[in-house]
């Protein structure tokens, strides 16, 4: 089940009805079509949209972390770098709660590491064993959606964190 969620993050895998970069090649197809004078609405949104900024989870603690394009390269980042692959954490994708699960895993990730690096002191290979740890421990664990203490998970850590908008 977690190779499916690692079809969504890869651009070049083969895609599938569920996958979201099918969704967003068609709806940049419909902008693209249309002609200029015709919604302006939909021209200022697509900007909008390209103007995502990604932090990857790992590294947005560090003083000048660095920022990604895509959320695929953001993850990738954190693979390479750091040993930290998000998407063996999420659930499955067939599961009710996926959603759900997905923001709480990206924001206690995030919380995690700002109490563990607030001086920015850390670099990649420490911060990705500090979250296995984290996300594998008793203290931690998987993402369980029964746990009230869940719901303060759903703020995010991060303002504007565009992870929790795809």
């Amino acid at each position: 089940h977690h190779h499916r969620c690692r079809l969504i993050a890869k651009s070049k895998a083969p895609q599938t009805k569920h996958t979201t970069a099918t969704a967003m090649s068609s709806i940049n197809e419909d902008w693209s079509s249309s002609s200029d004078d015709e919604d302006n609405d939909s021209d200022d949104e697509m900007n909008d949209e390209d103007r995502f900024t990604f932090h990857s989870i790992c590294s947005f603690t560090q003083p000048t972390p660095p920022t990604f394009d895509t959320l695929a390269s953001a993850l990738e980042y954190d693979a390479s770098n750091c040993g930290f692959h998000l998407l063996n954490y999420l659930l499955p994708s067939t599961n009710e709660d996926f959603y759900e699960g997905a923001i709480i895993l990206v924001n206690k990730c995030r919380a995690h590491l700002k109490e563990k690096n607030s001086h920015g002191s850390l670099g990649g290979d420490e911060l990705g064993k500090l979250l296995i740890e984290y996300l594998t421990g008793q203290n931690g664990g998987a993402v369980d959606m029964g746990e009230e203490e869940n719901v303060k998970y759903f703020k995010p850590v991060l303002e504007d964190d565009a992870v929790l908008m795809c």
